[in-house]
């Protein structure tokens, strides 16, 4: 039950009590400008206060006075109804326990100094006037016990209202945190369930939007320079849940509670921006956006802002709690522990990757070396064999490269290499295994290729090279290459030796009928490599 609920039964609650003793004791409501006064004045305010929004109702000091105002009431319509008949203590009992249970010990107070002056007040001027009438002294003894007992009773009443209120809300808080570990629990298994740091923030951002009812949810990175970027937000996620590297950049100076939680490192907590002196500059943007309540939470791990990366959240009704600062910053630290086991294992993959790559690929072209290249012909090969798939294989040999190494240097013809493997790595599909096979050959597997589809493939790359131009000491050097095709197998001891033999052979028939062209041969079933000491050099 919010606050609002509370304060308004209760009041409902004395004037249904009042209604019912007028009706019991006979004076009629109209019979007493003292008690008709009061209790209109009672049944207003509460349809006054039924109008307000909720938020208005949350703890303020000046909410005090409104019990002051309520028991002054009661006080009145107690002594006009007649305290001593006994049924018009009742109505002190909503009061008394309204009170105890909102403002504690001040409420007990209030409530024994309010009812024995207003209600001994008015006694003592009434017996007063009738001592005056009847030429009598006024029964001052009896009217201060009855002032005393009726203090005492509702002060008793107030204690065990405030006892029952305390055991109910250390009730309720236990149930409320049991609750949010709960909360917790799942969102540390939910940011646990990934390894990459991009679905990691899409992920957060969820999780509190959901934990603390956020309006508006960001991760923002703080550069260096003092910048900032919003990594990923609501807004992100709700355009397109993959797009999670999406950034934003956006001015610090919007953003005063961003830099005061960067340099405090501490959960900043603002209640209401509109009241907050640290939003003061950007109040008019906030108030058109409606942001009333703003919660920044450095994602941290140990004592060291975790690369500067702030979770903001925004609301535009109520106000964050403590509690949903508290269960922020829990959700915070273990996702900045899960960032932190993303970002060691994508550094992990990375270096893997790196080394794998240092291991298969030539370091001057960066294409395939030799030692890969003859695990996928093997496993190619077998994989066509036992399928019935085509396969086809490209060797080719850059035309008189040793002379361009004599005449240019080795370092241009390093050049010659890498250009040519940029132009024919362009020109392949990602399922071709594009190799150099030693010096200046280079090889092109291509599974579920034939042999028109590979002759046809070896006479772009040869168009393709000859487009090649190279300033060289102020001249424009040309190449060109002797491409040999060889396509299926053969029954053998080692078939796949004999498609790389056939493209091989074939590569020596174009270097004999004049370089720059394209030749095919077949395999054949004799195992062993051709004898390369009879090729055509260059």
């Amino acid at each position: 039950m919010d606050r609002k609920t509370l304060i308004l039964n209760f009041r409902w609650l004395t004037l249904l009590l009042a209604a019912g003793l007028v009706q019991l004791s006979g004076p009629g409501l109209f019979g007493d400008a003292a008690l008709t006064t009061a209790l209109v004045m009672l049944l207003g305010s509460n349809l006054i206060l039924h109008a307000g929004p909720a938020p208005l109702f949350e703890y303020r000091p000046h909410w005090f006075l409104l019990v002051l105002f309520d028991l002054f009431l009661v006080s009145v319509a107690v002594q006009r109804l007649g305290a001593a008949d006994g049924e018009a203590f009742f109505l002190y009992l909503p009061v008394v326990g309204l009170a105890a249970c909102i403002h504690g010990q001040p409420g007990l107070f209030a409530t024994v100094a309010v009812t024995a002056g207003v209600y001994g007040g008015l006694s003592w001027l009434d017996l007063r006037a009738a001592a005056l009438a009847g030429g009598a002294a006024p029964d001052i003894s009896g009217l201060a016990f009855r002032s005393a007992m009726l203090a005492a009773m509702g002060a008793a009443f107030g204690y065990m209202a405030q006892r029952v209120r305390i055991q109910t809300v250390g009730q309720q808080l236990a149930e409320a945190r049991r609750r949010d570990l709960e909360m917790v629990v799942r969102a540390n298994h939910r940011l646990g369930a990934s390894l990459n740091q991009g679905e990691l923030l899409g992920e957060l951002i969820r999780t509190m939007a959901e934990l603390v009812s956020a309006w508006r949810c960001s991760v923002v990175h703080l550069d260096a320079d003092g910048q900032g970027t919003i990594l990923v937000s609501r807004e992100i996620l709700a355009a397109d849940e993959r797009a999670a590297t999406r950034t934003l950049r956006i001015r610090m100076a919007d953003y005063p509670e961003l830099a005061q939680a960067t340099a405090t490192g501490q959960v900043l907590r603002l209640s209401d921006v509109a009241d907050n002196p640290l939003t003061a500059p950007v109040r008019g943007k906030l108030a058109q956006v409606g942001i009333r309540s703003l919660l920044v939470v450095p994602l941290t791990l140990g004592d060291r802002v975790l690369g500067t990366l702030m979770l903001s959240l925004a609301k535009r009704r109520g106000i964050f709690s403590e509690r949903d600062a508290h269960v922020a910053e829990l959700v915070a630290n273990m996702a900045a522990g899960a960032l932190k086991n993303a970002y060691i294992h994508e550094t992990l993959e990375a270096e893997r990757h790196s080394l794998h790559q240092l291991a298969v690929t030539d370091p001057l072209t960066s294409v395939y070396n030799r030692r890969f290249f003859d695990m996928r012909l093997e496993e190619e090969f077998l994989l066509a064999e036992r399928h019935s798939l085509p396969l086809s294989l490209i060797m080719l040999d850059v035309d008189h490269f040793k002379r361009i190494n004599d005449s240019h240097g080795h370092t241009v013809g390093d050049k010659v290499l890498v250009e040519l493997a940029r132009v024919v790595g362009a020109t392949l599909r990602q399922t071709d295994c594009f190799a150099r096979f030693g010096g200046e050959e280079f090889v092109i597997l291509m599974p579920l290729t034939d042999r028109m589809g590979a002759e046809s493939k070896a006479e772009e790359i040869r168009l393709a090279v000859k487009e090649i131009t190279l300033p060289v000491k102020g001249e424009s050097l040309r190449i060109s290459v002797s491409l040999g095709v060889s396509s299926g197998g053969s029954e053998g001891s080692d078939q796949s030796v004999s498609l790389l033999q056939a493209a091989d052979r074939a590569v020596y028939a174009a270097k004999r009928a004049g370089r720059d062209q394209v030749r095919f041969r077949a395999p054949r079933a004799t195992p062993g490599r051709a004898g390369r000491e009879d090729r055509v050099s260059g």
